[in-house]
């Protein structure tokens, strides 16, 4: 280490901050890092500095690691890292977490997260322990449980065509995962997927998707490029936001869902944060639901709050949704009350306006779906309020496999779907647990991919045989 960079680093070490939102004194230890060779010059210095100040320092704390780089630099690969450490990191410790950064360049960015908070209950005990107060101020609980973990087993999906029978299902017997609403204390929300972040500045995985194999590869924060100061804000916010809640699917089944535990402390939230630049329908639906529209806030990609509490809804649905989903979305918009006429149009799904999965012969199954009595439908021509009509009034739901058939959701128990998918190679999925959980039918009718090598491609245009059409009609009986 150059004389330069030792000066630098005395110097530093010596700094004391204060964050309001830790409400401690914390030592900044700062070390330079020339080609990740120096650690034990560095580290034998910060073990010194930390123990000279631990007396002073809360040892159940622990602050995020904030990263700079030095503007006045020989050399590209010195990296300036600004950081602080609880006392009782050992050496080791802090090797680890050298290493771990310097294997992922883009962790060094300032506000970057450092790591993923996997046991969220069991750190909220612990410093529930060291401090009740902060994290249970008035009458509010920790955390308010919905229900526990169920299993359902989904029913043999049906071949709308006795030539394409259905494949075998792997995923059949799912388990829906249990949810609980958590109040939390001095909690960060990052960026447009709605990330929550705990105060020692980690991924808290119950509030984001929870199959991450790669902590660093596998959530898009840890591939951002910029990191925004957080904003600090007063009162009690709410989130449903989730990587994909954007899309129209997702926000039905992974946010809407999630609503059932806030709603009953709308009045108590200061704001709800939802993703910025969606489609209207999802404010719309949140609208229908009782949220008033001045308390929704719109995250942007570099959007960065820290609210004084936060009540967030742990995830709870996916391809395997909880049985009291459809009841909960259809009775928060009074349409059990709303509609008492039995359920009798026949709605197919057109998806001509969509960037993918279209139907291309389109034009010549029009007229066998005239002659049995549908309508011909494109979602992005009605507001919330009448898609869900539509579909509660729906005796059948015909469509190309595409977020519009998330709506079956608002249909009655005995409704019949028939999903059809760009190929044989792309069997029941989605839709098939979706109509299982409403109670419906769900019948499966493959499509005739444009090009063979992409037959597996979900995301492709395709063809439908008019004949296996009009045959598949008869069979199911929707005529």
């Amino acid at each position: 280490m150059d004389a330069n960079c030792k000066q630098r680093l005395s110097a530093a070490s010596q700094q004391q901050g204060t964050r309001e939102d830790f409400g401690i004194s914390q030592l900044q230890i700062q070390l330079v890092l020339s080609s990740g060779k120096i650690f034990s010059n560095v580290l034998s210095h910060v073990l010194a500095e930390r123990g000279k100040q631990s007396a002073k320092r809360n040892p159940a704390e622990a602050a995020p690691l904030n990263v700079h780089p030095i503007p006045d630099v020989d050399s590209l690969k010195d990296f300036y890292l600004v950081t602080t450490f609880k006392p009782s990191y050992s050496a080791m410790d802090l090797i680890k977490r050298i290493r771990y950064r310097l294997r992922h360049p883009n962790t060094f960015l300032p506000g970057s997260p450092d790591g993923i908070l996997r046991d969220l209950d069991g750190w909220l005990a612990k410093q529930h322990r060291s401090n009740p107060v902060l994290l249970r101020p008035g009458p509010l609980n920790l955390m308010w449980p919905d229900q526990g973990e169920q299993i359902r087993t989904l029913p043999l999906p049906k071949p709308a065509h006795p030539s394409h029978p259905c494949q075998p299902l792997p995923w059949r017997v799912l388990v829906t995962g249990s949810t609980a609403l958590y109040r939390l204390h001095r909690f960060r929300i990052l960026g447009r997927e709605g990330t929550i972040l705990s105060p020692d500045n980690r991924i808290v995985e119950a509030f984001t998707y929870t199959d991450l194999e790669d902590e660093l590869a596998s959530h898009p924060i840890f591939r951002r490029r910029r990191f925004a100061a957080a904003v600090p804000l007063r009162g009690t916010y709410a989130s449903i936001t989730y990587p994909s809640s954007f899309a129209w699917y997702h926000w039905v089944t992974e946010s809407l869902p999630r609503l059932k535990l806030l709603l009953p402390f709308l009045d108590a939230i200061d704001g709800l944060f939802i993703p910025a630049d969606t489609e209207p329908q999802i404010q719309q639906s949140l609208l229908a639901m009782g949220v008033e529209a001045k308390k929704l806030i719109p995250l942007s990609v570099y959007d960065h709050y820290e609210p004084e509490f936060m009540l967030i809804p742990r995830y709870c649905a996916g391809l395997n949704l909880p049985l009291w989903v459809p009841e909960f979305l259809q009775e928060s918009i009074g349409l059990n009350k709303q509609d008492s006429t039995p359920p009798h149009r026949k709605l197919y799904i057109s998806r001509a306006d969509a960037g993918k999965r279209r139907i291309l012969n389109e034009k010549e199954l029009i007229p066998d779906l005239e002659r049995a009595g549908f309508e011909c439908v494109c979602l992005r021509d009605y507001s919330f309020t009448e898609q869900v009509r539509l579909f509660h009034q729906a005796a059948c739901v015909i469509g190309a496999h595409g977020a519009g058939l998330v709506n079956v959701l608002y249909c009655r128990p005995s409704v019949q779907v028939i999903e059809i998918t760009p190929s044989s190679q792309i069997g029941p999925h989605l839709f098939h647990s979706i109509t299982a959980c409403v109670g419906g039918t769900y019948w499966w009718l493959p499509g005739v991919p444009t090009r063979s090598s992409h037959a597996a491609d979900i995301h492709q245009d395709f063809n439908v045989d008019p004949k296996q059409f009009s045959e598949a009609l008869q069979h199911t009986g929707v005529v």
